[in-house]
Parts: structure tokens; C-alpha cells; sequence
């Protein structure tokens, strides 16, 4: 009898604690683009970047690169004001670039496989 009592003290008490703040910061407020157009943007200038073997582009390929995904470097900089104290969600969106980039640069593994050409 005790124990039907005590469960539903138990399971009350343990609600606040699961649904505590992990201590970080979330976002502040929304930026002008949207997580995966940062993501997509960002590769494309990691892969550029990669091309010329530098870590500083071109300001005119810097330039080419935000102009065909329709960003501005200003827009980058917002995303990361607003989102840079979120840690989890940073940690998934440079997880997510440095995927995607490790990705474009494996070579295939079979060249037999789908897309290549019949000789």
C-alpha cells in the first residue's frame, strides 16, 4: 500500500529534475537564415577554400559563393550572434559541416559504382 503511494511521490519529485536547464544558453532570437542555409553555405566555402589550399578566400570568390546561395557575410555573422551561445545546437551544426565536408573529399570507393561511365 505504501509503495502505491510512494511511486507517484517519486515519479512527481523526479519530473523537475528530467526537465531541467543543462546550463547553456539557447538562442537569442531568430537570424535571417535558416540552420541548413548556413550549413550549406558554409560548406561550399570550406570546399572552396580547400581548392585554393588557403583558409582566406578571395574576397571575389568569397563574394561568388554568398551572392549564388543568396547570403550576405552579414547574415552569416547574425547566425552566429544569435545562435554561437546555443552549444548543443552549434555542436550539431559544425558536426554537420565538417560531415559534409570530410564527405565531398573521401574518394569513391568503387568506381564501378553507380554514375560511372561504361567504357
Amino acid at each position: 500500500m505504501r509503495l502505491r503511494l510512494l511511486l507517484p511521490a517519486l515519479l512527481l519529485g523526479a519530473f523537475p529534475l528530467a526537465s531541467c536547464d543543462p546550463g547553456f544558453p539557447g538562442s537569442e532570437g531568430s537570424a535571417a537564415i535558416d540552420t541548413e542555409t548556413f550549413i550549406e553555405s558554409y560548406v561550399d566555402l570550406r570546399h572552396e577554400a580547400m581548392y585554393w589550399e588557403t583558409s582566406n578566400l578571395p574576397d571575389s570568390t568569397r563574394t561568388r559563393i554568398l551572392v549564388e546561395r543568396g547570403v550576405t557575410e552579414a547574415d552569416l555573422r547574425e547566425f552566429i550572434a544569435v545562435h554561437g551561445r546555443n552549444v548543443p545546437m552549434m555542436e550539431e551544426v559544425w558536426l554537420e559541416v565538417r560531415n559534409r565536408v570530410e564527405e565531398a573529399t573521401e574518394p569513391d570507393e568503387d568506381p564501378s559504382g553507380p554514375g560511372a561511365s561504361a567504357s
